[in-house]
């Protein structure tokens, strides 16, 4: 990677016997965004061996800096050189092993976000995820014969919180499907 590389984003693995205890504390201390994996302490290697405990890293900053200040970070914390990430969600949804079925699968709240991290602002769902998610909630609306749309936000944000940023985003397309099963329910009436 050429030394003038300028990012927004990085990526650094933290090692667990070399960073220093209070590590996360560091790099809170920088003001920047971050956003840590759980501990990959299951990892394999292909002969089945397992690698070496570790943390994936997501370094944001408000402009972009070049490989050398990311290093004075990773410095900080003992860390090996980052890299220029090319897409924050891959590898957010890396450090979960989201797309790789065959590795561990860590879990997504063990996710930690610091310094007012949002990954919302680098993830989008698919249009293939968007259908699902609106499949699952008529199955919710249509299941508990839900006839107010604040009802369905109310379900929604105690249950499953993503559902409930998808009926948000989605408030005309579920106002009509409530109040259709409404009118249908004093049709028969």
């Amino acid at each position: 990677m050429a030394k003038y590389t300028k990012s927004r984003t990085w990526g650094m693995v933290v090692y667990p016997e070399s960073a220093p205890e209070n590590w996360q504390e560091l790099l809170e201390e920088t003001f920047m965004q971050f956003a840590v994996s759980p501990l990959h302490d299951k990892d394999t290697n292909p002969d089945g061996e397992i690698k070496k405990p570790h943390w994936h890293v997501i370094l944001i900053w408000d402009g972009p800096v070049t490989q050398n200040a990311a290093m004075k970070i990773a410095e900080k914390v003992n860390a090996p050189q980052p890299v220029k990430l090319e897409s924050v969600r891959g590898a957010y949804r890396y450090f979960t092993h989201m797309d790789n079925p065959e590795k561990y699968q860590y879990d997504e709240k063990d996710i930690k976000l610091y310094n007012g991290f949002d990954i919302s602002s680098y993830v989008s769902l698919t249009k293939e995820e968007k259908y699902e998610a609106i499949g699952k909630i008529m199955d919710i609306i249509n299941d508990n014969g839900i006839t107010e749309y604040i009802d369905l936000l109310n379900i929604l944000r105690m249950n499953d919180y993503n559902l409930f940023k998808v009926a948000c985003d989605n408030t005309i397309l579920f106002t009509n499907v409530v109040r259709s099963l409404r009118h249908s329910e004093d049709k028969r009436r």
